[in-house]
C-alpha cells in the first residue's frame, strides 16, 4: 500500500504542475522530466512527495470499504 503510493506521488506532482501550467497558459516546464529535475532542485525531494499523507489516507479509506 504506502509502497505503491511512494512510487505514484512524484508523478502526480509533475502530471498536476503541467496540467496546472498548461490552463494557465505558462511555460514554466518543457517536459516531465524537465518538471522533475526542476522540482527536485527548487524544493527539495520533498517536493516530489506532496501530497503523500492524503494520498495515502485516500488509499486506506478505499481499503476499508471492501
Amino acid at each position: 500500500l504506502i509502497i505503491n503510493t511512494k512510487k505514484k506521488v512524484p508523478v502526480d506532482v509533475i502530471s498536476s504542475r503541467l496540467m496546472i501550467q498548461s490552463a494557465t497558459k505558462s511555460t514554466r516546464y518543457r517536459n516531465g522530466a524537465q518538471a522533475f529535475v526542476l522540482v527536485a532542485k527548487e524544493e527539495g525531494i520533498r517536493g516530489l512527495f506532496k501530497g503523500f499523507g492524503a494520498s495515502v489516507l485516500a488509499t486506506g479509506n478505499e481499503l476499508t470499504k471492501y
